[in-house]
């Protein structure tokens, strides 16, 4: 039997990782659309500006800003943006925007966060070894300095990296992370494989004064806990892999998916095409339930921000927001007509 794709779990948590340091003020960060349109997942603080705005009138303050929020989260629940809708303390929000435009979404938001330049990564396994190697090749001026528990493996993966630092010792120790320079590290990463571990070292090292901190948790278990410890974004690799699965299975011209809030939703990109019922009709016309917003259509290298009026046309892709229960019509909404056959 041939195989079509093999997925490394462990790769696709450490790329998604990579994605996040490009992006610091964000909790999630995914591309679509040929890297042309960004998921940004964004923690609406005391400080943001935009706090109680109706978002039917954000067009009106920043009327070249080509992003549209399509999803918040509310007091752990999901739920589709709408314009009457009002951004809240303490609201994840999910915007998709022009790749260019990152820096002012962010800063809409109230985060001015820059890039970090001192590494902290708890962990020394596949996916530890995997960023450092990665940031070594990427950025010369990274510092980076990885905490490895096992000895032999401390020693295995010194003698392959170049230029990071690497510790034996537990990152669960506050002695060890002071000698890892935490508390004047940029941002630390708790990826070993263990999630007590991870959310216990990203905790203690903010508490000691590291700027920001993520950490991998494989169970939602933990995911209540993250914003009490002061640990600014969590990683669950099941929907890292879980996204990447779903692109390969989705029925219709699906060429992205993207799962959010543990399932609760997916921000999908999919294609029109020529024999599609979709051509030629408004985005009012397809009279979309509750649980479906579009955020971006890449027609000819151009990134739109769609409104009901925009007509789909041939080759268009569209970037859109879908809570889990409303897949299946994103998926009947792009199949492609029997007649092409």
């Amino acid at each position: 039997m041939a195989i079509d794709q093999v997925i490394s779990p462990e790769i696709e948590v450490g790329r998604m990782i990579l994605r996040r340091l490009e992006t610091p003020g964000a909790f999630e960060t995914v591309t679509f659309a040929d890297r042309r349109a960004v998921l940004l997942g964004i923690a609406a603080g005391s400080d943001c500006p935009v706090i109680d705005t109706p978002l039917m009138q954000l067009g009106g303050l920043f009327p070249d800003l080509n992003a549209a929020i399509v999803a918040i989260v509310r007091g752990g629940k999901l739920m589709v943006a709408h314009a009457a809708d009002q951004v809240q303390v303490g609201d994840d929000v999910y915007v998709i925007a022009d790749v260019e435009q990152i820096g002012r979404v962010l800063q809409i938001f109230g985060h001015e966060e820059t890039q970090a330049r001192r590494l902290i990564i708890a962990g020394g396994g596949n996916i530890g070894y995997f960023i450092a190697r990665e940031l070594e090749e990427r950025d010369a001026n990274m510092r980076v300095k990885v905490i490895e528990m096992s000895r032999n493996r401390a020693v295995e993966i010194a003698e392959k990296l170049n230029r990071a630092v690497v510790l034996h010792g537990s990152a669960l120790s506050e002695e060890v992370l002071r000698e890892a320079e935490a508390p004047s590290a940029d941002t630390l990463l708790a990826v070993t494989n263990d999630d007590q571990t991870n959310l216990l070292t990203a905790a203690l090292a903010k508490q000691i004064g590291c700027k920001s901190s993520l950490c991998l948790l494989n169970s939602s278990n933990y995911s209540a806990m993250i914003r009490s410890l002061g640990i600014d974004a969590q990683l669950n690799p099941k929907t890292v892999t879980v996204s990447r699965i779903l692109q390969n299975v989705r029925r219709g011209r699906i060429r992205g998916v993207h799962t959010i809030h543990n399932g609760a939703g997916e921000v999908v990109e999919a294609e029109v095409l020529e024999t599609s019922g979709l051509v030629g009709k408004s985005i009012r016309e397809l009279e979309l339930a509750d649980g479906v917003r579009f955020g971006a259509i890449l027609r000819r290298g151009k990134l739109i921000k769609p409104t009901g009026d925009t007509e789909f046309e041939v080759n268009d892709r569209a970037v859109l927001f879908a809570r889990a229960d409303h897949v299946r019509q994103v998926e009947q909404l792009f199949r492609v007509s029997p007649d092409y056959f």
